[in-house]
């Protein structure tokens, strides 16, 4: 029915949006997204390859007030970025505290850093991008976290020869040390990698399940949209 069909089409689009909503709180993405800006600005992109046109024709007028109106939505989001950048400076510098009136002051700090990143998120989605940067900005944000599952994975291979389950497997003196500078050079490239991402490994696997979770979402939605289109 006409009803099923709308109803599946918005399920498509909630799946998506729940995507974009969470890559688009990341400083990874936000950098990237500035980064466009830039290319923009210099060239090397044109804002046809950036952003959707909804006209039907599309002049020489269209695209310089286009790419205008782009340039601004991006500085917004630069601006943005730079709040939100300097907010979470001061919450990692604010120690959680003991007493009640630290952690109060903690908490807003930490409240202030979310708020500005949100402020980011919504600066960002203002800006109509086509399907393919959008796809762009997920396969990046994917293979960084991605990036990051791996060393931890590495280092808890390591961890456990280290420590094996089986106590009378006593390790030699030269494995140990070898074992330990590696799962030390790990250890400093895990937080090598998510100092980059300005982001925790707790809150990189969530945002990476969110987009897992929307894309099912929406590819589940549009297998339903074709069954139903051949019934």
């Amino acid at each position: 029915t006409r009803e099923g069909e709308v109803e599946i089409a918005r399920r498509i689009e909630r799946g998506k949006l729940s995507v974009i909503k969470s890559i688009s709180r990341t400083p990874l993405v936000s950098r990237k997204v500035i980064q466009l800006g830039d290319a923009l600005h210099t060239g090397d992109r044109t804002i046809r390859e950036l952003v959707i046109f909804n006209d039907e024709e599309i002049t020489d007028e269209r695209i310089a007030e286009r790419s205008r109106q782009v340039q601004k939505q991006i500085d917004a989001v630069r601006k943005a970025n730079l709040t939100a950048e300097k907010l979470q400076e001061k919450l990692n510098e604010t120690p959680r505290g003991a007493t009640t009136r630290d952690k109060r002051k903690y908490r807003k700090c930490r409240w202030l850093a979310m708020r500005a990143r949100v402020e980011v998120s919504q600066r960002i989605r203002e800006i109509e991008f086509t399907e393919s940067i959008k796809r762009r900005l997920i396969d990046e944000m994917k293979e960084a976290v991605e990036n990051v599952k791996a060393v931890q994975r590495e280092i808890e291979s390591i961890d456990r020869l280290l420590h094996p389950k089986n106590k009378k497997q006593k390790l030699r003196e030269d494995d140990k040390k070898n074992l330990l500078r590696q799962i030390k050079d790990q250890r400093l490239k895990l937080k090598a990698m998510t100092d980059g991402l300005e982001q925790e490994p707790a809150e990189l696997k969530q945002t990476l399940d969110t987009i897992l979770r929307g894309e099912y979402q929406a590819e589940q939605a549009k297998k339903e949209m074709v069954e139903a289109n051949l019934r």
